[in-house]
């Protein structure tokens, strides 16, 4: 398989597989990263987010059909890369979109199929893209609750953040309705990237981090080192000399069902 890098190409992937728009709003495009194996997950995001979001759906690269070796050749991997192949999936279909980010020069938002929008995603981040006009790399929107976030607080001092996964889980559809207005702070670590708009010289950044490469990155409250096992990895590791922004509390929610991850399981029935 090849990566699809070209505008014109990029747009063929996507519009064949268009989804139906619910509502809209300006400025905010959307697209979801689906496997194409991984229909039933489709209609699980469609049905949770069912007139909250506008999306366009993107077929995931299938890190279980794709060699290794031709990316090393490419200069996207690094040779002693140790990625699962669900890994490798899901980083090369981040790094298309941001291929596809760089070479329009238009932002975008990439979300995974299993994110679930609180009600007032569309009208905060599109008026807070809006209103930054540019003066950003990336904002984060959600991430893995079973770990930690880390994010500036204002200047003061660095926060380490926790959360109740368990807790999370049985809150999903109520997250979905509470009204709220975050506030978005300097990004610096965290796990997942579950939704994130994504500006042109944002995308110009994280491009400069290939060959992806072994590398361990420091978790401030983790208090350790982290392997890179993944493209979120990368991106922690990018975040802290990037304008990179996280929404607090998230606008996005991820159940992050382990049992059914492609990226950790590689399981072609998920």
């Amino acid at each position: 398989m090849v990566l699809v890098c070209s505008e014109g190409a990029f747009r063929r992937r996507v519009l064949c597989h268009r989804r139906r728009k619910t509502v809209t709003f300006a400025g905010m495009d959307i697209v979801v990263i689906n496997l194409d194996r991984a229909p039933r997950k489709l209609q699980e995001f469609d049905a949770a987010n069912r007139g909250l979001i506008a999306y366009e759906r993107f077929p995931a690269i299938d890190g279980l059909k794709v060699s290794k070796e031709a990316f090393v050749a490419n200069g996207t991997f690094h040779p002693d890369l140790q990625y699962t192949p669900g890994a490798i999936g899901c980083a090369l279909s981040h790094i298309t979109l941001w291929k596809h980010v760089a070479a329009s020069g238009k932002t975008l938002t990439i979300c995974e199929d299993d994110a679930h929008f609180n009600k007032d995603f569309m009208r905060f981040a599109g008026d807070a893209v809006a209103k930054l006009s540019g003066r950003f790399d990336l904002i984060l929107w959600g991430w893995n609750f079973d770990s930690v976030l880390c994010f500036d607080l204002w200047g003061i001092s660095s926060c380490a953040a926790i959360f109740d996964a368990s807790q999370m889980l049985n809150s999903v559809e109520r997250f979905k309705s509470i009204s709220m207005t975050p506030t978005l702070y300097a990004l610096q670590r965290a796990y997942g990237c579950l939704c994130y708009t994504l500006s042109p010289r944002g995308a110009e950044t994280l491009l400069r981090a290939l060959p992806l490469r072994p590398m361990e990155v420091y978790f401030p409250g983790l208090n350790k080192n982290m392997p890179n096992t993944g493209i979120d990895v990368v991106m922690s590791h990018l975040y802290p000399q990037m304008i990179a922004l996280v929404s607090f509390p998230p606008l996005v929610l991820t159940k992050h069902e382990r049992h059914r991850s492609t990226t950790l399981l590689d399981n072609p029935h998920a």
